[in-house]
């Protein structure tokens, strides 16, 4: 397997994971919200792994374009239109079995359950810093199903592996740089100063 294709095995099975937790992905209709490397790796993995319609948000066009390209079924820039009226606009009245959370802000989270319908499955894998409020009403009487998710198990490797084997993953823009290693100090300082123009970078040792 080439070694670009190798740095991408982690982030996606983490996707592969965060699908896998779900029980009714299959055929379902399935949101994802957040188009950065994980939510892409997440719909990219969803796809592959069977699922009916998928949709993707982010307030960010370029990210959206591209998971557009790898195969989403709708987007959506949810500084432009709430969660759920892009969910029921989407999918109609039977909305989404499966809401993916890669985001991780208490906000967003609010929105999501807005955006729920009875039996949902909401599985939170964005990386949550700080508590956040539940409306525990609201969850016990639509019986959403909440269910945590962080990493990824060996099948899960297994999974993206024969996934990137297959050429089922769209990898041209997943890797968006590259640095030399005794550039690593630009490589973390371009992350910080550009977060929206970046997906997987790469420090290379060739030159060591």
């Amino acid at each position: 397997m080439d070694e670009n294709l190798i740095a991408l095995v982690e982030p996606l099975a983490v996707g592969v994971g965060a699908c896998n937790r779900a029980t009714r992905l299959k055929g379902g209709n399935v949101v994802v919200v957040g188009a950065g490397t994980i939510g892409n790796c997440i719909a990219q993995a969803a796809i592959g792994l069977g699922a009916g319609k998928v949709m993707v948000t982010d307030i960010v066009d370029d990210k959206l374009e591209y998971v557009k390209e790898c195969g989403a079924d709708f987007t959506y820039n949810t500084s432009k239109i709430t969660l759920k009226d892009a969910v029921e606009e989407a999918f109609g009245v039977q909305k989404a079995d499966v809401i993916i959370d890669a985001v991780a802000k208490p906000y967003v989270f609010q929105t999501i359950l807005d955006a729920t319908r009875p039996s949902s499955e909401v599985i939170m894998t964005g990386n949550y810093k700080a508590p956040v409020t539940l409306d525990v009403p609201r969850i016990q009487r639509r019986e959403v199903n909440l269910i945590g998710h962080m990493m990824y198990v060996r099948q899960d490797f297994k999974d993206a592996i024969q996934l990137l084997a297959e050429g089922k993953i769209n990898t041209r823009k997943l890797i968006s740089q590259h640095f030399d290693f005794y550039d690593y100090g630009k490589a973390f300082q371009f992350a910080d100063e550009h977060p929206a123009d970046y997906m997987k970078m790469i420090i290379d040792f060739d030159k060591l």
